[in-house]
């Protein structure tokens, strides 16, 4: 990968650990529509091989980033490709100590 052995495996800690504990990773429109660093595809790539579960997610600047179907469209063939598994809620819980 671009990334580096070092950047991939600490990845696949945290993507294993935040999997084992049914947390889903959020895809950024944002990042997306404005084709910022992120989303990352050696990022995603990792999040698909491992399992992880993904949640759709805005940064709130502009509606338009959020509601429209091009967004989607391209949040979905990121899906497709890294074969991640949508979830449309989080539930929370509150810390154990």
């Amino acid at each position: 990968t671009e990334r580096g052995e070092e950047y991939c495996a600490a990845m696949e800690w945290m993507c294993r650990e935040v999997k084992a504990m049914d947390i889903p990773l959020e895809l950024n429109f944002l990042g997306l529509v404005e084709g910022r660093a992120y989303p990352c595809h050696d990022f995603w790539e990792i999040a698909g091989r491992v399992g992880n579960k993904v949640i759709f997610g805005c940064d709130a600047h502009d509606v338009d980033a959020v509601a429209n179907d091009h967004t989607i469209d391209v949040a979905n063939e990121w899906v497709a490709r890294y074969g991640l598994q949508v979830v449309d809620r989080v539930i929370l819980h509150r810390p154990t100590v």
